[in-house]
């Protein structure tokens, strides 16, 4: 137990240390990336597991307000050897790694929802997640293709957590016109250009003019944040709920060994008509009400 004991107070200095580098060598901002490196570092913090997760996420957090900047711990992985801070730096810098986010696809339906008809030929899907494409893109296009021949669409995003932009491409193509052109530019710290999104082929065109709502809450973050914000900055579509938590970059899971892994934000991302995001303010309704009552309010400024 002893053993134990010492092992931990050796492993948590490090444990920083690593969060510190991913930080340091991750964050899109690299000057702001090493001033939060420079603090997380200075402070004392204790732990074992997710209590020293949590105790390092509050840390950051209370550096720098960004959601995306936080620590997982995962105790079927505990047993992983720590990564090398030198290690996590030739990772970091070297742009080919980070093109995409890794951390594995979901499961094909996870965050989809069963699609239904509404009461005045209104659709109803429930998007908690906005899974990979290459895993999800056919749930999802089977989901769409039920509601399509609706006049009008509500898509809930009162619990999603965010997922893939790839698949927020995709979703949001089915309701822009196949010409309309970029969605969003992602500019990366590692990467000399910047990622264009833009609007992809799709099965069917009948949505492209369906009244479009979309739901939110003080929960929706990330990618659901993206799609409400680029659909509603459009015009295309009437944003209904709370305004959403303000995760307006993009992220990497980095393991760093030891069950832990350090989520770093690495792009910011811009809407070509408004030249920002999201980031920190949120996504502000169209319609302002209480997340419980906006399907009610929803469905009744479809049916007008």
């Amino acid at each position: 137990m002893k053993t134990f004991a010492l092992l931990l107070a050796l492993t948590t200095p490090e444990i920083v240390d690593r969060t510190a580098v991913v930080i340091e060598h991750g964050f899109v901002d690299a000057d702001k990336g090493r001033v939060i490196a420079s603090k997380l570092r200075e402070q004392k913090i204790e732990g074992e597991g997710r209590e020293l997760a949590d105790a390092l996420t509050k840390a950051i957090q209370s550096i720098e307000n960004d959601g995306h900047l936080n620590v997982r711990f995962d105790p079927a992985r505990a047993e992983e050897p720590l990564r090398s801070a030198d290690e996590l730096r030739t990772q970091l810098d070297t742009p080919m790694q980070m093109r995409r986010v890794p951390g594995g696809a979901a499961p094909a339906p996870e965050g989809i929802g069963e699609p239904r008809l509404l009461e005045g030929n209104v659709g109803y899907l429930k998007l908690d997640l906005f899974p990979d494409p290459y895993a999800a893109g056919d749930a999802m296009q089977a989901a769409l293709a039920k509601i399509q021949n609706a006049d009008a669409v509500i898509l809930d995003l009162r619990q999603n957590r965010g997922g893939s932009q790839p698949m927020v491409n995709l979703v949001s193509s089915y309701f822009l016109p196949v010409n309309h052109g970029v969605l969003l530019t992602s500019r990366f710290r590692n990467m000399p250009e910047p990622r264009v999104s833009r609007v992809v082929e799709t099965p069917t065109r009948a949505l492209e003019d369906a009244k479009l709502y979309i739901l939110i809450s003080a929960k929706t973050f990330s990618a659901g944040e993206a799609f409400a914000y680029i659909l509603q900055q459009f015009g295309r579509a009437t944003v209904v709920g709370e305004k959403t938590r303000g995760g307006g970059r993009h992220n990497a899971m980095v393991p760093i060994g030891a069950g832990y892994t350090v989520s770093v934000s690495i792009a910011n991302v811009e809407h070509p008509k408004t030249k920002t995001s999201w980031q920190s303010t949120g996504v502000v309704p169209d319609v302002v009400t209480e997340a419980d009552a906006a399907l009610d309010e929803a469905v009744k400024l479809a049916r007008k």
